[in-house]
């Protein structure tokens, strides 16, 4: 048990902190520039609709 844990626990600890940080950094900036952009069209959207 300790020998499957020791390994699983040691090669999960460095890859999930290596993944994620550069994994949500990536999605982080892709994500928010398409973002923004959309989220205004959305809010126009609205704006018209409720002013109409």
């Amino acid at each position: 048990m300790f020998t499957t844990i020791t390994p699983i626990a040691t090669r999960i600890d460095p890859a999930d902190v290596s993944l994620p940080p550069t994994r949500s950094i990536s999605l982080g900036r892709c994500r928010r520039p398409p973002v923004p952009p959309r989220e205004t069209l959305h809010h126009d959207d609205r704006r018209d609709g409720a002013r109409g």
